[in-house]
């Protein structure tokens, strides 16, 4: 599990901020499943989903006490924050990454991706009660309440996915390709995937 709590340039969990956060909120006083399911709530509603900040050049923007600071983000910038408050709070997280297809994502979305596929997409697991539990803490709640689509919620114990239906029965999320579980941000990976699904799309928007 060692490697699980390490704090790196990303997971940079020894940064005052995030242990300042840590203290600030009483999180060590609550159990391993309390602490984490108060820091999945936390970065799914205080941290706003921004599709936009995957394309932020600057390596600080995917710092965890960048992300905490600015309170926005994109899935990978997300569990990076969440994985350096559980690694700070001493729950082995990992990374876990997919490609999944949003079935109702908007216009925008297809001008500036040219697709409505989303990969890699990033979430976390905690190792809690001896076993893994999967956290995708990616959309916020007001977020989701605008597209009427269901909020994912956690409990510590069950995964905790994005739904695969709307509040309406309409396909919404589907999981199309599993990448991995990782210790830490594999880039290369991110960025193979980006140029794969993205090519053109990802030029257009980075000039």
């Amino acid at each position: 599990m060692e490697e699980y709590l390490q704090s790196d340039y990303c997971v940079n969990y020894d940064h005052p901020l995030i242990q300042n956060f840590i203290k600030d909120n009483n999180i060590m006083q609550l159990s391993p499943v309390e602490r984490a399911v108060k820091l999945f709530y936390i970065v799914r509603d205080d941290i706003a989903y921004n599709m936009y900040a995957a394309f932020e050049r600057d390596g600080h923007a995917y710092q965890a006490s960048t992300i905490l600071k600015k309170a926005n983000g994109w899935c990978l910038q997300k569990a990076i924050l969440l994985c350096a408050l559980a690694r700070a709070a001493e729950i082995p997280t990992r990374f876990v990454m997919v490609t999944m297809k949003n079935h109702k994502a908007q216009e925008e979305v297809f001008k500036t991706l040219g697709t409505n596929i989303f990969t890699p997409h990033t979430f976390n697991e905690f190792y809690l009660n001896g076993k893994w539990v999967k956290a995708d803490a990616t959309f916020d709640k007001n977020l989701c309440q605008k597209a009427g689509d269901p909020a994912v919620e956690f409990d510590g114990v069950n995964d905790a996915l994005l739904p695969p239906y709307d509040l309406n029965g309409n396909r919404l999320i589907e999981y199309i390709e599993y990448l991995g579980t990782y210790s830490s941000i594999p880039w290369q990976l991110v960025i193979d995937k980006s140029r794969e699904v993205y090519g053109d799309y990802l030029k257009k928007q980075q000039a």
